[in-house]
């Protein structure tokens, strides 16, 4: 039967959500992962480095968005697939502006707030690709191999975590800021193939992107409906107050922790390799 489930889903489906979920974890895994330990080791404050958590607000705030996106769509280049290939086109531009950004300059506070604009944009867009692509993944995956979809999902991502965190790091430590960042506007510019070349076919029945659809006006009173719905189920209950008592802890303790690292003497590479690259490894494997 899974053998019969696996045939079911198309390989380059597969191989190109895959894609997508990697191109938005080059930055995400620089974002999280790699920016407090570059900020420290070029002198930035723990209390700077602790504000640049708010740079991830965009994914805590896409809920609001996402109806739109799920509505609104360029229908003769494909509805999700217009909102991937303008928001990868723009997450490629915020990469090659950072690439020539003047990182000498983050020991002041103009320097640093330009960085910080970067990437908020950069977040903004990747939390919206991230929509668009799981609009189209629901879409495009028939009934039984959402599951498979979900493995490639957390592989795509962690291999973006493992690259934008630890590989970047390593490569900022070996080579330069600048050469970096040409270099993941590079992958995410090849990462972007796939999708160019896929004809995205018309989704007559979209039962599950029209649960964020703004049929009304009163679009923040269908999003309370549907998270009273889910708070109404005790099972459902529980189990979001575990995610989030999980999340907010892991979100407290891991930006400091690269930061502290650098205190005591571990080099960007060390860091890079032995924390992120390892850990993110684990992650992929677990897929």
């Amino acid at each position: 039967m899974m053998k019969d489930t696996a045939q079911r889903v198309s390989g380059y489906s597969l191989s190109m959500l895959f894609t997508l979920y990697l191109a938005q974890g080059l930055p995400t895994g620089f974002m999280t992962q790699a920016l407090p330990t570059l900020l420290r080791a070029y002198g930035v404050s723990l209390t700077q480095i602790g504000i640049s958590g708010l740079l991830m607000l965009p994914w805590a705030l896409k809920f609001l968005w996402a109806p739109y996106v799920d509505r609104y769509g360029h229908q003769r280049v494909g509805h999700y697939r217009s909102w991937i290939i303008f928001t990868q086109t723009l997450m490629i531009m915020c990469l090659l502006t950072m690439a020539f950004l003047p990182i000498e300059n983050l020991g002041n506070i103009s320097g640093l707030w330009g960085l910080f604009i970067v990437l908020f944009v950069m977040n903004t867009l990747c939390a919206t690709q991230d929509i668009a692509t799981d609009g189209l993944a629901v879409n495009i995956l028939k009934q039984g191999a959402v599951h498979w979809g979900n493995t490639f999902q957390v592989m795509g991502s962690r291999l973006g975590f493992i690259i934008g965190g630890g590989g970047v790091l390593y490569l900022i430590d070996q080579l330069t800021w600048h050469t970096t960042f040409l270099l993941l506007a590079a992958g995410v510019f090849f990462n972007s193939f796939l999708i160019l070349a896929y004809k995205e076919p018309t989704f007559k029945d979209r039962a599950i992107s029209s649960l964020r659809r703004p049929q009304s006006k009163h679009t923040l009173q269908k999003i309370i409906n549907i998270y009273g719905h889910l708070w109404a189920s005790k099972e459902l209950r529980i189990w979001m107050i575990v995610v989030l008592t999980y999340k907010i802890a892991d979100g407290i303790a891991s930006p400091i922790l690269k930061p502290m690292m650098v205190d005591v003497g571990l080099s960007l590479s060390e860091i890079g390799i032995y924390v992120t690259m390892v850990g993110a490894s684990c992650a992929v494997v677990g897929a």
